[in-house]
């Protein structure tokens, strides 16, 4: 019992080492990206040097590929925000429902306060592919598809017993954040900075959801195992 408690807490100490890490990473790549865009850096250049060729090079059927993923990102991820938590709601799982809210509400909140922060505008073309409105920096579809994919793997994750099926779930849920955020630079509605900058900072957000969790986990696993044991008759 002694081992099994001791293994458990140094669980939990990597997990929010991990955790902080990740965070800590986030934040410095995010305002490391904010310092270059408002410092117009060599960065600025690159981005406008990117979209542009990115966009001479857009032919029909790679956009109607990305457009897809943009989907993916936004549009679909609504809907699969809504089912989870019903579905969440239905088996009672309340942990896991209050991670999701708060991962997805607080994802909002703070993408749409730093993009009022910056205010960048969106690249602009004679003939864009695709239009978007509010301002450009971070990407709310790579800030987006981060915090959600990544907590619905997360979840996934811990029903999972066998090392192939995590690690196919962790490469499928990153080249899908990835192709995300790809489409959006595609289909020249976000800067690469932008791209970049969503994923720091959903990524130190959904670090900061997933540590949370893990710590109530533990903590209820914990109380569970001391609760005295009634007596028998």
């Amino acid at each position: 019992m002694v081992e099994s408690q001791t293994d458990s807490q140094r669980n939990l100490g990597l997990h929010l080492f991990v955790g902080l890490l990740v965070i800590v990473l986030g934040t410095l790549l995010f305002g490391l990206l904010a310092r270059s865009v408002l410092n117009n850096a060599a960065l600025v250049q690159f981005d406008q040097n990117l979209a542009l060729a990115l966009h001479a090079w857009a032919r029909p059927v790679p956009t109607a590929i990305f457009l897809f993923f943009s989907l993916l990102g936004f549009q679909v991820l609504w809907g699969i925000v809504l089912i989870v938590a019903v579905v969440l709601a239905i088996q009672r799982r309340w942990t896991y429902l209050v991670t999701w809210v708060v991962a997805w509400a607080g994802g909002e909140i703070l993408n749409q306060l730093l993009k009022q922060l910056f205010a960048r505008p969106r690249p602009i073309f004679a003939d864009p592919l695709q239009t978007a409105a509010n301002y450009s920096f971070p990407s709310g579809h790579a800030m987006f598809s981060a915090i959600a994919y990544g907590v619905l793997a997360y979840f996934v994750l811990l029903g999972l017993k066998h090392r192939w099926q995590r690690i196919a779930v962790i490469v499928g849920t990153l080249l899908l954040v990835l192709l995300i955020g790809l489409s959006r630079l595609y289909l020249g509605v976000h800067y690469f900075s932008d791209v970049v900058a969503g994923y720091a900072a959903g990524g130190a957000w959904l670090s900061v959801c997933i540590t949370s969790m893990e710590t109530v986990r533990w903590r209820s696993a914990h109380t569970t195992s001391r609760r005295p044991v009634a007596p028998p008759g």
